[in-house]
């Protein structure tokens, strides 16, 4: 009877041993693939890259955005965002960081060019981009895609609404938008 009350206190035991060990071995892979991402961006794309990496965060930017995609979506998940990363720039790291999952579910559902033309909207203003995307999620990706230079900004003044029909309209049609936008905006919303 006594060993019965035994074996639940031992596997809470090597519950607690087994845990932080497993947790650890997952930061330090972390850790090591940040610094090496790091490292690759640096050594592909020089010191513009070097610059942009600082001004973003350096290497805690990339700890951090796989640590979060870890905690989501395991090492699959961070070797993921690591791919895209390599592939289409660091900026990339600063919209994910929040929810790798959610970026990276909704950058992959874009065509292999509207992902190229995104990630150059990202590079060119992350912070703008972090902020939409956590408001607003895959319009804003696909408006940045579409309409480079215009997107995000008709959706930073007209939110969800403006992202919707920056959805349906040419870039022509975009472009008109964009200097009406700031108009519309001041336009109080119909009872």
């Amino acid at each position: 009877m006594k060993t019965l009350k035994f074996i639940p206190a031992l596997c809470i035991m090597v519950l607690c041993i087994i845990t932080p060990l497993r947790a650890n071995a997952q930061a330090s892979w972390v850790v090591k693939t940040a610094k090496e991402l790091v490292k690759v961006l640096i050594q592909k794309g020089g010191p513009q890259v070097e610059k942009e990496l600082v001004k973003l965060g350096g290497e805690t930017l990339a700890r951090e955005a796989l640590e979060k995609a870890a905690q989501e979506g395991g090492e699959k998940l961070a070797q993921k965002l690591t791919a895209q990363t390599l592939e289409h720039g660091v900026a990339l790291l600063k919209v994910a960081k929040p929810s790798p999952l959610r970026f990276l579910s909704a950058f992959e559902e874009l065509t292999p060019a509207m992902r190229k033309a995104a990630a150059q909207e990202i590079t060119r203003e992350p912070d703008l981009m972090a902020r939409l995307f956590s408001n607003y999620g895959k319009d804003v990706l696909t408006a940045a895609a579409r309409h480079p230079g215009v997107g995000p900004q008709v959706v930073e003044l007209l939110g969800q609404k403006g992202a919707a029909a920056l959805g349906k309209m040419t870039t022509d049609e975009a472009i008109q938008l964009s200097k009406l936008a700031p108009q519309i905006a001041k336009v109080a919303e119909p009872q």
